[in-house]
């Protein structure tokens, strides 16, 4: 379990979630009240189809070769036979994430679209992905003096005056009026996009110029 401020490339998605720090996520339950932020602790949430797509979605943008690996489409047989039955077994037995043929067509349809755009590809081009970042933020309204906090941005790309911070975001609506709206009052981004930017910057000590969502 980390505990010591720094940049951790080698930590996995799930080490990340069930570790310690006080992340984005958390902040947006204590937004609704501290009960919501412990109950979301003490009982986590169930990962929903909208969420298992986002997660393929964010690996196939920015670890392709991990996406070859990890995941894999379902074929298309009839699991009432013999031998459907004994394909599909072999194929949950691999420990492959299974995706529909719908799920995997959408989630390579959107990474080769990001690939494929000019300005997009060159955002996800140079930097690193999924990096844990954790350090330690200076309090003045509570009773500690300091609060372990985490974070977890998709990539962050060098650039000549600092850094930019690159997240991706699946939406049903991409409309820049609706994406704001929701982005806003819905989702809290911008609580996200801060606390981002403070954890890199206070462990770097460099300065973040853009925080971009792509989506």
């Amino acid at each position: 379990m980390i505990k010591k401020t720094g940049i951790y490339r080698d930590i996995s998605s799930t080490e990340y979630h069930a570790g310690s720090g006080l992340g984005s996520s958390h902040l947006r339950e204590l937004l609704k009240s501290p009960l919501h932020h412990k109950t979301s602790i003490n009982s986590p949430s169930k990962e929903t189809p909208a969420m298992k797509l986002g997660t393929a979605t964010h690996c196939a943008i920015l670890e392709p070769e991990r996406f070859e690996i990890e995941y894999v489409e379902a074929p298309c047989v009839d699991r009432r036979t013999k031998d459907g039955k004994a394909l599909w077994s072999e194929l949950e037995q691999s420990g492959k994430i299974i995706l529909s043929s719908d799920e995997y067509t959408k989630v390579t349809d959107m990474a080769n679209a990001i690939r494929g755009h000019d300005l997009a590809s060159k955002l996800i081009t140079g930097g690193a992905s999924e990096q844990s970042v954790y350090w330690e933020q200076k309090v003045s309204s509570l009773d500690v003096p300091e609060i372990f906090c985490k974070s977890r941005p998709d990539y962050v790309k060098p650039m000549q005056k600092g850094y930019v911070i690159v997240d991706i975001k699946t939406t049903q609506d991409a409309h820049i009026s609706e994406f704001q709206r929701k982005a806003y009052y819905k989702y809290c981004y911008h609580l996200q996009a801060a606390h981002y930017i403070r954890g890199f910057e206070n462990v770097t000590c460099e300065k973040v110029i853009a925080f971009i969502y792509s989506d």
